[in-house]
């Protein structure tokens, strides 16, 4: 088997060093507190929030996990690597924040749409999550990706400054080859979009509401 390097973003932080085992048992990147996961356990957990809880609630509060998981990486990379000011690298840091799930051993995804100027979006890739889901529990008919939903969509909202809302289009939960989700600003859905109506999440209280202190989460050591 030929050698496959890893991805751009995992290079950089093993060269500098951005990952590091503590004193206590910890996993630290860029000094916040992080950790490995069996994703049996996480779809199982999904499972149970889906019968428990319903559909919408589950695939709300799961869409703001994914949204500031991601969107808290996408500022923490940023700053160590510089933001993005023009078309063409904003699309370069969107591509290189793409790696994040390979970090995270969520899978690999790649940006095959960045339409600026249409404000549209279209990320594809093989989901770990969809993959398991599928194996524990059979093929789905519906999408299950809620995380990397919110986590594509708060990359879009951060690189472009508006509101935007992303659904699933394809699921390997499904039986699809691969998973595919589309981000557009809200306006541009549209309340009787069909993809809009049948993923539409329910608002989540921001999260200095709920008491938690996030500036710290910012600071690279």
């Amino acid at each position: 088997m030929a050698f496959k390097p890893p991805p751009a973003i995992l290079q950089k932080v093993m060269r500098i060093r951005a990952m590091k085992y503590t004193d206590d048992g910890g996993v630290n990147l860029w000094g916040i507190p992080a950790g490995f996961f069996m994703m049996y356990a996480e779809v199982y957990l999904q499972r149970l929030m889906e019968k428990q809880i319903g559909m919408k609630k589950a695939s709300s509060l799961l869409y703001a996990y994914g949204a500031l998981q991601s969107g808290q990486g996408f500022k923490m990379i940023s700053k160590r690597f510089g933001y993005a000011k023009t078309i063409p690298d904003k699309v370069k840091l969107l591509k290189f924040n793409s790696g994040q799930s390979e970090i995270a051993g969520r899978g690999k995804y790649e940006w095959i749409k960045l339409d600026f100027e249409n404000e549209a979006f279209i990320a594809k890739g093989i989901s770990t999550t969809a993959k398991e889901y599928k194996r524990f529990f059979g093929t789905q008919k519906e999408p299950i990706d809620h995380y990397m939903r919110g986590g594509a969509n708060a990359y879009v909202e951060l690189i472009t400054g508006k509101k935007c809302f992303t659904a699933e289009t394809r699921c390997i939960a499904m039986g699809d080859k691969y998973c595919e989700f589309v981000t557009k600003p809200v306006g541009k859905w549209g309340e009787k979009d069909p993809l809009f109506r049948s993923q539409a999440i329910e608002e989540m209280p921001d999260i200095k509401k709920l008491g938690a202190k996030i500036e710290p989460y910012l600071v690279l050591y």
